[in-house]
């Protein structure tokens, strides 16, 4: 009797485990916003409890269809937090758009939102009238015929993402105006007025923050839509409304490989934006690199799923061998950038001893990495039929890389102290406390990162069958590019 191949891609796994991890990060942006005092409003709280009620609904969404056919009672609650969610996501859009229009000299402009605001409360209406619909036939009954408010559901995500549609539109022309006539008479940076308007450097940066919402929401637009019209046009190809949202099947198939997939490709894909947008913004080769190894690894996570998936050898091969030479320039490129953070700290000619010493050990991890992904790639040459020695091998480098990364960790906080602790007179008394702050919230990221990288290597270690697809370990290095853009 053959046995089951450890990976079992499912889009419905992979989807809930790409929207479980954008929920987790919108959640972290939201209370970053409201603690850090950038915006102390109801928008970040109602952010944060929409994303976290994203999480609650497609975990229960999964639940449900465990149990499809058993209880009814864990369909009843999704729909109802389907319902909260429906309508507090349509409110919020429009609140923005309103609010911006209402806090502004551009206030008069807000009779045009007028037949904006009755669209949303159609849509919510709508909305509510599916969610409800739902519920009654959910109610008492663990198998019903949902044909129906399936088909409404379809019209009505369809008429909801064309109201968000248009609301997302009246902001972005809105937005320009609500700006300038705001900053126009904003004072300057020396508490007066500024004469004249707005500086040409201080116009450049609002017509670059404007074109960045703009692409934002412009995105969220067309991938809205596309998916709504999509799923319409051709249901058979996504039967479960997995690009929608998560809906009831009695086929559902869970897969713990599919679902870190999904996870770690949605980290990688927020480290993408995320540097590309530091990128724009400072011109720094550092986050170019961290832009390029974000892409590589999605390119990465792309191969190993037609490795694992193929069923025609000369497919796999080529995949295969592709895949670690990208393995390769990842581990490798890391490794460079994260010793490159710690010695640039110094000048050339008086790097410390202890310094010296993790640049060596950083040399030997590329050469192990080096030798492996090499192993791995004349495994491919043969069907990947001889992998207990790279594996054996990997498995080895991996725990020497979570370590060596501690150690660096470690040495660049204890070169941060020694800067904060070096700033002693009144004058650096402003430089002290933002040195604090930037150790606090260091000290937090370094922390999560060498937690991370240290407990999945050694869990894949002791538990080599809990993991066969390396799925801890390959969240963990996702987690730790992720956090290296915060600090870098």
């Amino acid at each position: 009797m053959e046995e089951d191949p450890p990976f079992r891609f499912s889009l419905e796994a992979f989807v809930l485990g790409m929207t479980t991890a954008l929920h987790v990060l919108t959640i972290a942006a939201s209370v970053r916003l409201y603690a850090g005092g950038a915006r102390r409003d109801w928008f970040c709280v109602a952010l944060a409890v929409l994303a976290l009620g994203g999480i609650v609904d497609s975990s229960i969404m999964a639940a449900a269809n465990e149990t499809a056919g058993v209880w009814s009672g864990i369909d009843v609650i999704q729909c109802a937090i389907e319902l909260v969610c429906q309508n507090l996501l349509t409110g919020m859009n429009l609140a923005r758009l309103r609010k911006y229009l209402s806090d502004n000299p551009a206030g008069q402009y807000a009779a045009s939102v007028a037949p904006l605001t009755l669209a949303a409360i159609v849509s919510c209406v709508c909305g509510s009238a599916v969610s409800i619909w739902y519920i009654i036939l959910f109610w008492g009954n663990a198998a019903p015929d949902v044909a129906g408010p399936d088909l409404f559901f379809s019209i009505y995500a369809i008429v909801d993402s064309l109201v968000n549609t248009a609301i997302s539109v009246a902001f972005i022309r809105l937005l320009p105006r609500v700006a300038f006539s705001v900053l126009q008479r904003a004072p300057s940076m020396k508490g007066k007025p500024a004469p004249g308007g707005l500086k040409r450097k201080e116009r450049q940066e609002v017509q670059r923050s404007i074109r960045r919402v703009r692409v934002q929401l412009a995105a969220e637009c067309i991938l809205v839509v596309a998916v709504n019209l999509s799923r319409v046009a051709a249901p058979d190809y996504d039967p479960q409304f997995s690009l929608v949202y998560f809906s009831e099947a009695d086929f559902y198939v869970f897969s713990v490989e599919a679902y870190f997939t999904g996870v770690n490709s949605a980290i990688h894909a927020s480290t993408v934006l995320l540097s590309a947008d530091l990128l724009l913004e400072t011109k720094s080769r550092y986050y170019a690199v961290i832009l390029a190894i974000a892409v590589l690894r999605l390119f990465d996570i792309a191969f190993n799923v037609v490795v694992q998936t193929s069923m025609v050898d000369e497919v796999i091969i080529a995949t295969g061998i592709t895949q670690f030479a990208v393995e390769w320039a990842c581990q490798v490129g890391y490794a460079a950038l994260n010793i490159t953070r710690l010695r640039r700290m110094y000048l050339r000619s008086a790097v410390p001893r202890h310094v010296q010493v993790l640049t060596a050990l950083v040399g030997l991890l590329i050469v192990v990495s080096t030798v492996d992904n090499g192993w791995y790639i004349w495994c491919g040459t043969q069907l990947f039929a001889y992998l207990s020695g790279p594996d054996a091998l990997f498995a080895a480098m991996s725990i020497y890389d979570a370590v060596l990364n501690t150690l660096i960790s470690l040495a660049f906080v204890r070169h941060l102290h020694q800067l904060a602790h070096g700033t002693s007179s009144s004058r650096d008394q402003g430089l002290r406390r933002g040195m604090s702050a930037l150790l606090r919230r260091v000290n937090v990221l370094l922390g999560t990162e060498c937690v991370l990288m240290i407990t999945a290597n050694f869990w894949k270690v002791l538990q080599p069958k809990a993991d066969p697809m390396w799925s801890l370990v390959l969240f963990a290095e996702a987690m730790r590019l992720r956090l290296f853009c915060s600090y870098v």
